[in-house]
């Protein structure tokens, strides 16, 4: 169980997701823990942002993205997969999921 930074709801994840916010200087300020459902939907967002020719998305390779700093496999046998993403990025997204930001 996860409770997500995103959604605010605690809920069952297949995959740990963590997004990084990182400083300048490269050193990681805060970690957000995220579900399934909120992953996929920002990285769904930040792939269109990316791609605006793109109209619809049937599979999204994520290693060709920039966005997985990290995949690894847990104790538990789930796998973790950790988005880094810049300072102002990661906020600016998290802030409209959660609609805080308008």
């Amino acid at each position: 169980m996860v409770l997500c930074s995103i959604c605010k709801k605690e809920k069952t994840s297949k995959n740990n997701w963590i997004i990084q916010e990182h400083a300048v200087d490269n050193s990681i300020l805060r970690q957000f823990k995220v579900c399934d459902d909120c992953a996929s939907s920002l990285i769904k967002k930040i792939y269109l942002e990316m791609n605006p020719r793109q109209k619809e998305i049937d599979k999204i390779d994520l290693t060709k993205t920039g966005l997985v700093d990290s995949i690894s496999i847990t104790k538990e046998g789930h796998l973790e997969v950790i988005l880094s993403m810049d300072l102002a990025k990661a906020r600016r997204i998290v802030l409209e999921e959660t609609k805080l930001l308008k």
